[in-house]
């Protein structure tokens, strides 16, 4: 999973912050920006003056280390160990959190909520599996565009894989059967969604000299990209030898890639999916690719995930699957920590979000 591959990893290039155990009493204190050879404990009895911040966290450790690191010395309330993550302590100004749990959340908001929440940091772009009252009172932001260079170059392998038929030849001998190893140029990759995702996409297939095509909520192209804004997502799938999913799961997207959808595309399209499995209906995507319509699905998320090894997307002989890998790279966690860091800086100095 994205929380057990993370987690697996240190902080690049940083020496790891000694972990201290604050006592509750001491929790409203100074800041420690004085003498780091201290201990925060001798810091916080003589600089009493202040209140620290009381975050209540729930997410990967070196994170939360580089968190508790800040020079405002944060008390950092990993709270989910012992309590739903929606029991969030009531001293905690910020919380900052990862979806594991809240797919279980109640559907009505609990009493209290949000507590002494002054901001909450969704640390993962996605933010589907939360419930609506989540949104409903205190400002919330999302690692939105953390992986968007990860992902983004996950999905041009893919177009890359599928034109030059690296799958297919894969294991080929000189005298076997070729199929067709199409050149990249000049085709046309079809967007839809123009978020952070959308907008990678977009450079690196602009830089290939691939036309592109985009349909978003907002309408508007990336900024100075030369990408061509269409009604809808039928008519991107007309025009488009490859297409991209990388919308977010709303209502309105959920099962969107439908047989009608779907039967409006270019035949032969290539479909790739790096935003979620439940925006495709499984069984029309089937009969796309038993039909020809679509000739090829890269899906590095489906529905559910992981598919069963028997599911009849994974045992077909037109798709790649992969396991919802695409926004993996070696300096994610760098790029999470700096992110995560200027947004609570932000909250520290009173700044919108």
């Amino acid at each position: 999973s994205d929380l057990f591959q993370l987690s697996k990893r240190d902080m690049r290039g940083k020496e790891r912050p000694q972990r201290v155990t604050i006592p509750v009493a001491l929790r409203k204190v100074g800041p420690t920006s004085e003498a780091k050879d201290r201990s925060m404990t001798d810091h916080a009895a003589s600089s009493a003056s202040k209140e620290r911040p009381v975050i209540a966290y729930s997410f990967i450790e070196p994170l939360r280390e580089a968190i508790a690191a800040h020079p405002s010395a944060p008390v950092v309330l990993d709270y989910t160990k012992t309590a739903k993550p929606w029991d969030v302590p009531p001293e905690a100004r910020l919380l900052m959190c990862f979806h594991a749990g809240w797919e279980d959340a109640p559907a009505t908001k609990p009493a209290g909520w949000p507590y002494g929440l002054e901001q909450i940091n969704v640390l993962s772009a996605g933010v589907d599996k939360y419930p609506d009252w989540f949104f409903e009172d205190v400002p919330v932001t999302c690692g939105r565009g953390v992986s968007a260079e990860a992902i983004a170059e996950f999905a041009l392998t893919a177009i890359f894989a599928q034109d030059k038929q690296i799958v297919a030849l894969s294991g080929k001998g000189p005298d076997d059967p070729m199929p067709p190893v199409r050149g990249i140029a000049g085709k046309t990759v079809g967007l839809l969604g123009t978020g952070a995702i959308g907008a990678a996409i977009a450079r690196r297939a602009l830089a290939m000299d691939m036309r592109v095509v985009a349909t978003s909520r907002s309408g508007r192209a990336p900024e100075g990209l030369s990408v061509e804004m269409l009604e809808s997502a039928a008519d991107v799938l007309a025009v488009s030898d490859h297409a991209v999913i990388a919308m977010p799961l709303t209502e309105d997207t959920r099962g969107m890639v439908d047989g009608a959808l779907l039967a409006a595309a270019k035949p032969g399209l290539h479909l790739v999916n790096v935003a979620r499995g439940e925006q495709i209906v499984d069984a029309d995507l089937l009969a796309a690719l038993d039909s020809g319509q679509v000739g090829f699905a890269t899906l590095d998320v489906t529905d559910p995930e992981p598919l069963p090894e028997d599911h009849p997307l994974r045992l077909h002989p037109r798709t790649l699957i992969t396991p919802h890998i695409s926004w993996m790279a070696e300096d994610n966690l760098d790029r999470l920590i700096a992110k995560t860091l200027r947004g609570y800086e932000r909250f520290l100095a009173g700044e919108s979000p």
